[in-house]
This record gives C-alpha cells, sequence and structure tokens, in this order.
C-alpha cells in the first residue's frame, strides 16, 4: 500500500511540473523585456535549419533585420523589425511575426506566426551580436 501512495504521489509532482513547464511557455516576452532580449542579438535555432529553412536570425540594433541561409549560411536582407506589444516584426514581403518565451530545452523558445493554421514553436538561443 505505501509503494502505491508512494507512485501516486510521485505522478501528481511530475503532472504539477509539466503544467508549470506549459505554464511558462503561455506568457511571451513583451515590453522592455521583449526589446531587450531580442535587439542586437542573434536567434540561432536548436534545430538548424528552422521550420522557416533559416538557420538564424540577426536582430541589429538600428533595427534592420537579416536570416542567415540554412544551406549555405549567407547573410539575407529580412527587411526591419518593429515591436508590437508581445511580438516582434518584420516588414519583410509580408509582415512576418515572431513572439519570445522563457523556457524549453534551450531556455528560450520562438513562435513563428506566418504558418497557418497553426503556430510553430521551436528553441533558439541568443547571442549578442558580435562588433
Amino acid at each position: 500500500m505505501k509503494n502505491v501512495f508512494i507512485l501516486a504521489v510521485s505522478l501528481m509532482l511530475a503532472g504539477c511540473a509539466t503544467t508549470a513547464s506549459e505554464a511558462a511557455l503561455e506568457q511571451p516576452l513583451s515590453g522592455d523585456e521583449l526589446r531587450t532580449a531580442v535587439t542586437g542579438m542573434t536567434v540561432t535555432f536548436a534545430d538548424n535549419p528552422s521550420a522557416t529553412g533559416y538557420g538564424c536570425y540577426i536582430f541589429q540594433t538600428d533595427g534592420r533585420m537579416e536570416a542567415c541561409s540554412g544551406e549555405d549560411g549567407a547573410l539575407r536582407d529580412y527587411g526591419r523589425y518593429s515591436f508590437f506589444d508581445d511580438r516582434v516584426c518584420s516588414d519583410f514581403h509580408e509582415s512576418h511575426c515572431w513572439q519570445f518565451f522563457r523556457g524549453g530545452p534551450s531556455g528560450t523558445m520562438i513562435r513563428h506566426f506566418s504558418f497557418r493554421p497553426e503556430p510553430v514553436n521551436e528553441a533558439v538561443y541568443l547571442a549578442r551580436n558580435e562588433g
């Protein structure tokens, strides 16, 4: 009977941990926290290339954005980016928007809104741009 009780408690705690982890992804970074997390940073995808086919996004401090090709690593102009509440968006071709969350296997997750019908989440690494 004692083993059944321990197993039940262990399962309840595991369920709570999963719920807490999922809850952390439900609140995207916003405002100054989002600006600080993204501006002047290179976002590299844990699974390279990403679902979009790019290996990274580079958010320059002057508002320009570049994308690294997943195939050859070449930088491509990706327009300019702007912040809207809890999203950062690029004006490249059509507007592409992303949300950033703390959590996941890399410490940060990105949500792509250019996918339909559902957005796609991916693990990313953030690093300060060189130079």
